[in-house]
């Protein structure tokens, strides 16, 4: 039986990014505490910040989740209906990117920004994925 789509906002409060996603599993699983739920990354809402957690006044280069990533976040809210409503991830990225431009701290951050919206991103973002056939394993299927 295939289970009903729940829609909602993730985020990761470290960096600041939040992102569209469907929830794919928010089971304990014998987990305590309950770990955050499994989500797929639809779409992208609100760009990393480009600076480093322990020391926010130094620029660090932090890439977004890519579309598509299954990775565990917590929800922040659940998402209004969307049925119908086409994604756009491109504008979304562009949108983000220029929101994250604007509220950048340094011009070092800045340049950092500039870098991705040219294609350029060079860091790395530590984050544990799952797998298309972990995801059906999970679901049972």
């Amino acid at each position: 039986m295939e289970r009903e789509q729940r829609r909602a906002i993730a985020w990761d409060a470290e960096h600041g990014d939040s992102y569209l996603v469907d929830i794919i599993d928010d089971e304990a699983h014998g987990h305590d505490p309950k770990p955050n739920p499994i989500v797929k990354i639809l779409q992208i809402l609100s760009y990393p910040a480009q600076r480093a957690i322990a020391h926010p006044e130094t620029a660090h280069e932090t890439p977004p989740l890519p579309d598509g990533c299954y990775c565990r976040l917590p929800i922040l809210a659940e998402a209004p209906s969307m049925a119908g409503i086409p994604i756009d991830r491109g504008k979304a990225m562009r949108d983000a990117m220029r929101q994250a431009m604007d509220e950048a701290r340094s011009d070092q951050e800045r340049e950092i920004i500039r870098r991705h919206m040219a294609g350029d991103i060079r860091g790395t973002r530590a984050v544990v994925t799952f797998k298309p056939s972990e995801i059906a394993y999970i679901r049972g299927k």
